[in-house]
């Protein structure tokens, strides 16, 4: 297991402390990803995650805070199973679930701006790189890759 999985799996056993914790979390998540579709006139969120238990934990979180059901496919390499990828597709409430966390406007535009009051609170600060990193951060070993 590669230094960066290892690190994703442990802090998606992480528990944030408050609401607002698992708020800015996810909804940096959903930034991040970048993944924002208009099908059919309907606003429709997927997410690509490289790891079962931060798939899992979006999961969770979209249910427990938003009571938003999501669906998941798993796209499997067959070369290396460890770089499987997991799809989070959100279709049903997806609009109301971006104008909520900030990531649409009132018609439709993606915004792409952190409001300043989410990175006021080292609690919420934390959450919010730990989103960042759960979508597109990685590790490295020490010492190699620099030539």
């Amino acid at each position: 297991m590669s230094l960066t999985s290892e690190l994703k799996n442990e802090l998606a056993m992480h528990k944030c402390e408050t609401i607002s914790q698992w708020q800015s979390e996810i909804s940096t998540m959903l930034r991040f990803v970048n993944s924002l579709h208009v099908i059919a006139g309907h606003v429709v969120i997927e997410a690509e995650l490289d790891s079962s238990k931060v798939t899992a934990r979006l999961i969770h979180a979209l249910k427990g805070l938003y009571k938003i059901d999501s669906s998941v496919n798993l796209v499997k390499n067959d070369v290396n199973p460890e770089n499987n990828k997991y799809v989070v597709r959100i279709v049903k409430n997806a609009d109301k679930l971006a104008r909520k966390m900030g990531l649409i406007d009132s018609s439709n535009r993606m915004v792409r701006l952190i409001k300043n009051r989410n990175v006021s609170d080292i609690g919420l600060a934390r959450a919010i790189v730990r989103g960042a990193f759960f979508i597109s951060g990685f590790l490295t070993v020490p010492c190699r890759g620099s030539a």
